[in-house]
């Protein structure tokens, strides 16, 4: 694993004053979607899109001057990036806007994030669906799968709030042997409106 020079994060500090704004609600939506708890004290980002990462380091570098460790690990069939945020006080400020260390099927949308107004919900939603949807032009649908039950409905209910109609069912997942949540964004209309 191959990591880049970045900060440690020790000896950086907060502001006190941290806004969800539309930039912050994106990285949220990179959070829900591909975060997992590392280690004892921070969060672990990984995905197969090198621009994704970019993103959260640009926008985290410039709100709190502290961008994370970034790492390629190499994967079966594609390089996965990831990106270590343990950086102790940043771990606490997403703790206390509501981003729980919980495992995938116990994920939700940060209730600070609920009460956001719509602007942020959007990069929110667009950050979340970038990460874990995929598309499918043969039928016109963008679908997303998670372990979490409220976690999609949450995000069917904010979709909804968009005027962006959706469906939501199970399906097994052969990898982890258990059922899993889908939500599908169906139709040319709801998809150009997303």
């Amino acid at each position: 694993m191959k990591r880049s020079p970045n900060p440690s994060g020790q000896g950086y500090s907060l502001p006190g004053d941290l806004a969800i704004d539309e930039e912050m609600g994106r990285i949220f939506g990179y959070l829900v979607a591909d975060a997992w708890v590392g280690g004892k004290t921070g969060y672990m980002s990984i995905t197969s899109d090198s621009q994704i990462l970019d993103d959260m380091q640009d926008i985290l570098r410039r709100k709190i001057g502290y961008e994370g460790a970034r790492a390629t690990r190499p994967g079966i069939t594609i390089d996965n990036f990831e990106l270590d945020l343990s950086h102790g006080e940043f771990r606490r400020v997403l703790e206390e806007a509501g981003l729980e260390r919980v495992k995938a099927a116990n994920k939700k949308i940060p209730s600070s994030l609920l009460a956001s107004p719509k602007n942020v919900l959007r990069e929110f939603l667009k950050a979340y669906i970038d990460c874990e949807g995929t598309f499918s032009s043969d039928r016109a649908r963008i679908s997303v799968s998670s372990a979490s039950e409220q976690l999609l409905r949450e995000v069917q209910v904010l979709l909804l709030s968009f005027g962006i109609v959706s469906s939501r069912h199970t399906t097994w997942n052969k990898v982890y042997e258990r059922e899993y949540w889908r939500l599908n964004i169906n139709s040319v209309e709801n998809i150009i409106r997303f």
